[in-house]
Protein backbone atom coordinates (compact mmCIF):
# COMPACT_ATOMS: atom_id res chain seq x y z
CA UNK A 1 0.00 0.00 0.00
CA UNK A 2 2.85 2.31 0.89
CA UNK A 3 5.23 1.14 -2.41
CA UNK A 4 7.54 -0.35 1.07
CA UNK A 5 8.42 -3.44 -0.74
CA UNK A 6 10.09 -1.78 -3.46
CA UNK A 7 13.22 -1.46 -1.45
CA UNK A 8 16.67 0.11 -3.05
CA UNK A 9 19.02 -1.05 -0.87
CA UNK A 10 21.29 -4.06 0.14
CA UNK A 11 22.45 -6.37 3.16
CA UNK A 12 18.88 -6.04 5.31
CA UNK A 13 17.85 -9.49 7.69
CA UNK A 14 13.53 -8.74 8.22
CA UNK A 15 12.12 -11.23 11.04
CA UNK A 16 8.69 -11.23 11.19
CA UNK A 17 6.85 -13.40 13.96
CA UNK A 18 3.26 -15.26 13.78
CA UNK A 19 2.26 -13.76 16.97
CA UNK A 20 3.74 -9.81 16.31
CA UNK A 21 0.94 -7.76 16.16
CA UNK A 22 2.79 -5.74 13.50
CA UNK A 23 3.42 -8.51 11.50
CA UNK A 24 1.40 -7.01 8.50
CA UNK A 25 3.47 -3.95 8.53
CA UNK A 26 6.83 -6.44 7.70
CA UNK A 27 8.04 -8.27 4.86
CA UNK A 28 6.08 -11.11 3.96
CA UNK A 29 8.55 -12.47 1.71
CA UNK A 30 10.98 -11.65 -0.71
CA UNK A 31 11.40 -10.99 -4.37
CA UNK A 32 14.28 -12.64 -6.36
CA UNK A 33 16.03 -9.54 -7.36
CA UNK A 34 15.88 -8.53 -3.26
CA UNK A 35 17.46 -11.90 -2.49
CA UNK A 36 19.86 -11.14 -5.05
CA UNK A 37 21.00 -8.27 -3.06
CA UNK A 38 21.52 -9.50 0.15
CA UNK A 39 18.36 -9.62 1.82
CA UNK A 40 17.24 -12.50 3.81
CA UNK A 41 14.29 -13.57 5.43
CA UNK A 42 12.69 -15.40 8.59
CA UNK A 43 9.44 -15.94 10.02
CA UNK A 44 9.17 -17.15 13.47
CA UNK A 45 6.65 -19.46 13.63
CA UNK A 46 6.24 -20.70 17.20
CA UNK A 47 3.84 -20.17 20.52
CA UNK A 48 4.81 -16.71 22.39
CA UNK A 49 6.70 -15.38 19.68
CA UNK A 50 5.94 -11.58 19.53
CA UNK A 51 7.07 -8.55 18.38
CA UNK A 52 10.74 -8.20 18.95
CA UNK A 53 11.71 -11.81 20.01
CA UNK A 54 14.59 -11.99 17.22
CA UNK A 55 16.34 -9.18 19.93
CA UNK A 56 15.77 -11.09 23.05
CA UNK A 57 18.73 -12.44 24.64
CA UNK A 58 18.81 -15.83 23.22
CA UNK A 59 17.70 -19.05 26.03
CA UNK A 60 17.97 -22.69 26.09
CA UNK A 61 14.54 -22.74 26.00
CA UNK A 62 13.96 -20.84 22.91
CA UNK A 63 11.93 -22.82 20.01
CA UNK A 64 13.82 -23.87 16.88
CA UNK A 65 12.48 -22.17 14.73
CA UNK A 66 13.93 -18.91 16.49
CA UNK A 67 17.31 -20.33 17.26
CA UNK A 68 17.03 -21.40 13.20
CA UNK A 69 16.26 -17.90 12.26
CA UNK A 70 18.59 -16.10 14.43
CA UNK A 71 21.82 -18.46 12.89
CA UNK A 72 20.52 -17.60 9.30
CA UNK A 73 20.72 -13.95 10.19
CA UNK A 74 23.89 -14.32 11.88
CA UNK A 75 25.34 -16.32 9.16
CA UNK A 76 24.58 -13.26 6.61
CA UNK A 77 25.86 -10.60 7.97
CA UNK A 78 29.11 -12.27 8.64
Amino acid sequence: MYNGTNLMVDNIYFFNAREDPWQYAGMEKLSTSQQANNMGYSYIDCQDCGHCIDLHAPSPNDPQVLVDGRANAIKMIS
